[in-house]
């Protein structure tokens, strides 16, 4: 997903850890559980018509050795945005989403950083 790519690329950039391609190879395993956007109407017009969406990401995920020890209890990110809406601007309104979208996801990549450094791995 466009999220574990830009998690991977923030780990190669801001630490020396090291992703392996196999569970075997690695110290620690994320392990993602569920990731999903989902979009709700916040509020009307006076005609009925959508005036503001809230904008929704979660992602779940825990922290394991490969041999299934837990390092971090299963921990989940709620993250929301609000975006009016107006049906004289459909098109730039769905790239407006976009970008709360992919703003959300790069919030979500440094909380995911954080948690992780704080992680006590035993020599």
């Amino acid at each position: 997903s466009p999220l574990a790519t830009e998690l991977k690329r923030q780990i190669r950039a801001s630490s020396p850890t090291r992703i392996s391609d196999t569970e075997q190879a690695a110290q620690v395993v994320l392990e993602v559980l569920g990731e999903k956007r989902d979009k709700q109407i916040l509020s009307l017009n006076s005609q009925g018509r959508v005036r503001e969406y809230k904008l929704i990401y979660e992602f779940s995920f825990r922290v394991r050795t490969p041999d299934g020890k837990e390092l971090m209890d299963t921990a989940s990110i709620q993250l929301f945005r609000t975006q009016t809406f107006s049906e004289a601007q459909v098109r730039a309104k769905e790239t407006e989403e976009a970008l709360l979208y992919r703003d959300m996801q790069n919030d979500l990549v440094q909380q995911i950083l954080r948690r992780l450094s704080v992680l006590k791995l035993e020599s």
